[in-house]
């Protein structure tokens, strides 16, 4: 369902912002101790096992680059 429904894109998309939100707000950030990771719940996979559950922490330097490729392209 992640790749079938793009939800790797949204997922990236989310994480950058909360990345760029949280150094903004959180004095000493920290992306170990603060970034806690993204999870995708499918409730009807769920009903049975944890099958529907998906979970990934973004890499910092994945981050810190999608973050400066935003920086270069903005729109003015």
């Amino acid at each position: 369902a992640m790749a079938s429904h793009n939800y790797g894109l949204q997922l990236w998309l989310y994480s950058v912002v909360l990345h760029r939100h949280l150094q903004n707000v959180v004095p000493e950030y920290d992306h170990r101790r603060h970034f806690g990771g993204v999870f995708y719940l499918f409730v009807r996979g769920m009903a049975a096992s944890q099958d529907g559950i998906y979970f990934h922490k973004p890499a910092l330097q994945t981050l810190d680059r999608l973050s400066a490729l935003f920086e270069k392209n903005q729109v003015k």
